[in-house]
């Protein structure tokens, strides 16, 4: 069931052949409530795809076992769904070249990873990493920001904060006005 959903929603209906019913069901309403529906399918005249405002039907050509639609076709709508999910985390601020920033680290195997992550972005040494995931309470997105910009101010948390981490909206251009760290 698709609770709460909203018009600044989006949903993806998978199916292989393209007429799973509870997933055209699922696109019908995404279509009344107003969301984005995005069809990921395997069949370029399936129902599915005339309900979406984008679809994506990847072409595999038949099964190497007749009937069944979890091998190639199961792949590749897994494949899919793997670059919408990093296309979203890119563009939700989470990513920062390559990494994933927006972690949590709520256990040493996190920390540890948090760390990683500082050291790879900024090439510090680890006793100044520690120390500054320290000081942001191991918040990875604010620790690189403070180890690049070489600024470890009050001024600097509060910004973060007012702006809810998202590096991209509002410390970039003050900090870093071409918008890329050197």
């Amino acid at each position: 069931m698709l609770r709460n959903l909203k018009p600044c929603d989006v949903v993806v209906g998978i199916a292989a052949s393209g007429r799973t019913p509870y997933v055209i069901g699922a696109l019908e309403y995404a279509a009344e409530v107003g969301a984005e529906r995005i069809s990921i399918t395997c069949n370029p005249d399936a129902p599915l795809n005339s309900l979406a405002s984008v679809s994506i039907c990847p072409v595999v050509g038949p099964e190497v076992i007749s009937g069944s639609t979890r091998m190639k076709a199961g792949t590749a709508q897994k494949m899919v769904l793997n670059m919408l999910s990093t296309a979203a985390m890119i563009k939700l601020g989470k990513v920062y070249k390559n990494l994933m920033v927006d972690v949590n680290p709520t256990n040493k195997k996190l920390m540890k990873r948090a760390c990683n992550i500082v050291k790879l972005a900024t090439g510090a040494d680890e006793n100044k990493i520690k120390a500054v995931l320290d000081e942001t309470g191991y918040s990875v997105k604010l620790s690189i920001m403070m180890q690049k910009l070489k600024r470890v101010t009050l001024s600097l948390k509060l910004i973060w904060n007012l702006s809810k981490g998202k590096q991209n909206h509002l410390l970039l251009p003050l900090f870093c006005p071409t918008g890329r760290f050197q």
